[in-house]
């Protein structure tokens, strides 16, 4: 196979990147912010121990409390994720506003 390979060395993070150290050192340098933080409080049925917050956006054993952002993904949608979010963030204020009696039909 390598011979169809024109370079195989690794670029990154390196061949000299060798040990636990050095590693915690290069993720330290390269991390940025366009890293998509999601998945910490995953949406799920009760009976799962990963679940944090139920079809409604609602935080298990609290109430008055809903995670409507990325965290609530149990897994992260392929691409940038904002359409999700916004569609997420559109199905929950929709359940709101017709729980409260706001609900407008809109074409």
């Amino acid at each position: 196979m390598q011979q169809f390979l024109v370079d195989t060395e690794e670029k990154f993070p390196g061949r000299l990147v060798q040990n636990d150290d050095n590693i915690i050192s290069i993720i330290k340098q390269s991390y940025h912010t366009t890293n998509h933080g999601s998945c910490t409080a995953a949406m799920g049925r009760p009976e799962n121990p990963m679940a944090v917050v139920d079809a409604q956006a609602r935080v298990y054993g609290v109430q008055n409390l809903r995670v409507v952002n990325a965290s609530a993904f149990p897994l992260l949608p392929p691409g940038h994720p904002v359409a999700t979010i916004y569609a997420l963030a559109e199905k929950i204020s929709l359940y709101w506003t017709f729980l409260q009696g706001q609900f407008y039909l809109m074409i």
